[in-house]
């Protein structure tokens, strides 16, 4: 019989096969090639990509907003189709509507009836669906030129009933006596806030 065509035998490969083989050498697991330079890369991309997919619903919220700010006629204690504008964009959108409010709000400080309108508007709502920008908002109109803005700073405050704003208006103060006056009244109901909350 031709070598090359011989059968081995089963008892003798049954003994080749199973000898124990050398364990295989494992190598020790590599370090991820992800540096911290290509990480700040790839989140770089991803807040551009978020802020784009947010430029045209950011564009739209601000023509809107600024159309029903100037329909609208504002009184503290009553609700306008710019606040429920708002709550809807709040509902939709979170911490991004805050933002666009925030950003209307920087490009129209030297127009006391936006600012005005915008303070009316955020003060009807709770101060944590408002904060941070909100506080930052309302503190910034403390020095605003205009009386009407001012006085708008207090009502926000007033309206919130936050004892976590004391610290800000406590460093606070306006050269017209009404409006001091005014404010040292919020800050005294304030802190019958934080003293109950204390007690309790």
């Amino acid at each position: 019989m031709d070598e090359s065509s011989e059968i081995l035998d089963p008892v003798a490969l049954s003994s080749e096969t199973t000898q124990e083989k050398p364990a295989e050498k494992i190598d020790p697991p590599t370090a991820s090639t992800t540096t911290p330079e290509s990480l700040g890369s790839e989140i770089t991309t991803l807040t551009e990509a978020c802020k784009r997919a947010q430029e045209e619903p950011r564009r739209q919220f601000t023509n809107r907003f600024l159309q029903l700010i100037h329909k609208s006629e504002f009184e503290f204690g009553f609700s306008t189709p710019a606040d429920e504008y708002v709550r809807e964009a709040l509902s939709t959108y979170g911490t991004f509507a805050r933002e666009w409010i925030n950003t209307v709000f920087m490009k129209n400080f030297d127009d006391p009836f936006v600012l005005s309108a915008i303070l009316r508007v955020i003060a009807h709502f709770d101060y944590r669906q408002m904060e941070p920008q909100g506080m930052t908002m309302a503190a910034a109109c403390a020095a605003h030129k205009d009386t009407d803005v001012r006085e708008c700073c207090v009502r926000c405050f007033e309206s919130w009933k936050a004892p976590e704003t004391l610290s800000i208006l406590r460093n606070i103060s306006f050269s017209q006596d009404w409006l001091n006056d005014y404010l040292v009244g919020v800050i005294s109901d304030l802190e019958g806030v934080a003293n109950h909350v204390a007690s309790h």
